[in-house]
């Protein structure tokens, strides 16, 4: 999937974020040398997590309503341009067959 440009920040907060949160749950294996966990650590994890969840549904939210949505007023130019152009086949069909 190709990187899309749009918040650049997010994007890179996010991938630290999930890097952040890698390095948690590898510190808290059971065979790691730091296997001591604290309620901070926990804390720290779930408060991780909570903010790569609101950013992921924040960007997903946003590609989803530009991601091939047309807005009302693209919605009312597509319309102005089909009456447009119906209206002018209509005086070109009339132009031509009628005497």
């Amino acid at each position: 999937m190709a990187e899309q440009r749009e918040f650049p920040a997010l994007r890179r907060r996010l991938r630290e974020l999930q890097r952040l949160i890698s390095d948690v749950e590898e510190n808290m294996a059971p065979g790691s040398l730091e296997a001591s966990v604290g309620s901070t650590t926990v804390y720290l994890l779930g408060q991780y997590n909570q903010e790569a969840n609101e950013i992921d549904f924040i960007l997903r939210w946003y590609q989803r309503t530009t991601n091939g949505a047309l807005g009302r007023m693209q919605w009312m130019l597509v319309l102005a341009s089909v009456a447009i152009s119906s209206a002018l086949l209509i005086l070109w069909v009339a132009q031509r067959w009628l005497p």
